[in-house]
């Protein structure tokens, strides 16, 4: 993957915003928001119906939008940081579009939002992005955007508080994620866009736009899929599955040296367990099953398989760990090192993923926990275990992580 220094839309942070941790976020939000912005722009026909078919997908005004893009004399604007209470109303119809990493909708996942429309702060508030679209005939939409990125969510007062202000009704109302987007303009690019940092860039101004935007999502932590899952008596435990562009974290050295590493899955722990980011390559999870092979064949054709009642039972009568043990690792001390081990509790037994930074003999953190099973009636059922479908994906007979998608 190319260095973010390379790509047309990275913006340098000064010292003063480096030093005020709530502006960085906001700052990384806007900066996003304006390169969606300059690809519609920018962007040719197919790569403004893409990004605008994205946008628009579950609003009532979507069908007609679309036609409107096939129009010559078609109108197209962009604005950003506009107050609330200076978008245009009049003679128009409004939608509004939140777009986040995830595309959650807090008005859908919040019990009983509270929604201020008559606090005269809301309309002094700035939205991150408006494009205004005007057909032949002189019909107008606005489409109200508002940004979260780098894994921020949206909330009830850039939704909900917008919304109401705005009198903007439930079929104009929207949130999606990133991945939508990047996933449309793939659609219209996929004959010239290439993930290998070795690959030319596009020829015309519109794809070369759009493809440093699709790049720019990479470099900053575009999630391709994600699960989760809870543990502890109380559930405060919250164990997460993502398939992400993350080039350099806790990569080993030996593997991250070439600067083609595109995809990693990351295991992500909040909460009993304390804090712990994993990030697995591709190449490092293929080395890691093929480890397991060697040392475990049997354990490894019941992952294959799918059948982790046939694993966790071929763990309990052929190793029968006392302890913690490793059954599989990849690295060496001065690179790094990250290993697959099973962890004996009282009445079952724990598959976790570990990782040592380059020089540590053993990480002063813990284990992502990727599934646990009872030992009772050989293995039936299971408590607590982490997203099946992830964990069935991760184990498949093809170890290819982007099967996560």
């Amino acid at each position: 993957m190319k260095s973010p220094k390379d790509n047309i839309f990275t913006s340098f942070r000064g010292p003063g915003i480096r030093e005020n941790e709530g502006r960085l976020g906001s700052q990384l939000e806007d900066n996003t928001t304006k390169a969606l912005l300059h690809v519609i722009d920018y962007g040719n026909a197919e790569i403004e119906r893409a990004v605008l078919s994205a946008l628009t997908a579950q609003t009532a005004s979507h069908s007609a939008i679309t036609k409107v893009l096939s129009q010559n004399d078609r109108k197209i604007e962009t604005e950003t940081q506009v107050r609330i209470q200076d978008i245009p109303r009049n003679g128009r119809e409004l939608l509004f579009v939140g777009v986040s990493d995830r595309g959650i909708d807090p008005l859908e996942t919040t019990e009983n939002p509270e929604i201020n429309p008559e606090d005269p702060d809301t309309s002094e508030k700035r939205v991150d992005g408006l494009i205004h679209i005007e057909d032949e005939s002189g019909n107008k939409f606005t489409i109200v955007e508002e940004s979260k990125f780098g894994g921020s969510t949206l909330e009830i007062s850039d939704t909900g508080d917008y919304k109401a202000t705005l009198d903007i009704p439930d079929e104009q109302y929207h949130t999606i994620s990133w991945l939508e987007i990047y996933e449309e303009l793939g659609t219209v690019l996929a004959d010239s866009f290439r993930l290998e940092s070795s690959a030319e860039p596009a020829s015309d101004r519109a794809s070369f736009i759009a493809e440093e935007f699709m790049r720019y999502l990479q470099i900053y932590g575009l999630t391709l899929s994600q699960s989760e899952s809870t543990y502890g008596e109380d559930d405060e435990g919250v164990n997460t599955v993502s398939l992400e562009f993350q080039p350099d974290m806790n990569v080993r050295t030996d593997e991250a040296k070439d600067g083609l590493v595109e995809y990693a899955v990351h295991f992500d722990t909040v909460g009993a367990n304390g804090y712990l980011d994993i990030y697995v390559t591709q190449n490092e999870w293929e080395a890691l099953l093929g480890d397991l092979e060697r040392s475990h064949e049997d354990a490894r054709i019941y992952l294959k398989e799918g059948d982790s009642e046939s694993f966790f039972e071929y763990i309990d009568t052929e190793i029968n760990p006392s302890s913690r043990t490793k059954i599989a690792e990849i690295g060496e001390k001065e690179t790094g090192r990250k290993w697959l081990q099973v962890v004996p509790k009282d009445d079952h037994y724990v598959l976790g993923i570990k990782y040592a930074s380059p020089g540590k003999e053993e990480p002063s953190n813990g284990y992502f926990m990727l599934a646990e099973h009872e030992l009772e009636d050989h293995f039936e059922g299971s408590s607590g275990s982490s997203n099946e479908t992830a964990f069935q994906s991760l184990f498949a007979a093809e170890p290819d992580i982007r099967n996560l998608r």
